[in-house]
């Protein structure tokens, strides 16, 4: 597995969400400001603090982006033998990235997702190496590989 361009293809998702988000914060931020040049009444002012509320509310996940981003930058994506920071794990035919939690991607026509190294799962498989046994969710699983 090309751990390096398994970690440019999560910057590459993560940076078009995040870009995704910025677009949507800077069209939400353009629509809700008053136009200083009509009487404002007591209604345009409760939308616009409903709006300033909003705009606090979409900043978060723009933060969440850039750090998960900031994250897998310094993340060691070199060859790993047990479930670490940085390991590709297989297990159940998806590969789970320990990194940065993502939703479910294609990496090479194999499905993979990321994990956070606070995720239940990875507190499970943590120090594990290929072909050990965890639990989780009511169910043994075999590690099948790790990179």
């Amino acid at each position: 597995m090309d751990k390096q361009a398994l970690r440019d293809r999560m910057m590459a998702l993560e940076t078009a969400e995040l870009e995704d988000d910025q677009g949507f914060f800077a069209d939400f931020v353009a629509g809700s400001e008053l136009d200083e040049e009509t009487p404002s009444d007591h209604d345009e002012e409760g939308r616009a603090e409903q709006a300033a509320d909003m705009v606090a509310a979409l900043e978060n996940p723009i933060a969440a982006h850039q750090a998960k981003i900031e994250r897998l930058r310094d993340i060691d994506f070199g060859p790993k033998d047990t479930v670490e920071e940085g390991a590709a794990v297989l297990v159940d035919g998806r590969w789970l990235v320990v990194a940065v939690a993502t939703t479910e991607f294609d990496f090479g026509g194999d499905p993979c997702m990321g994990i956070s190294a606070t995720a239940p799962v990875f507190e499970q498989m943590q120090g594990l190496a290929r072909g050990d046994r965890f639990r989780m969710g009511g169910r043994e699983r075999r590690i099948e590989a790790v990179a």
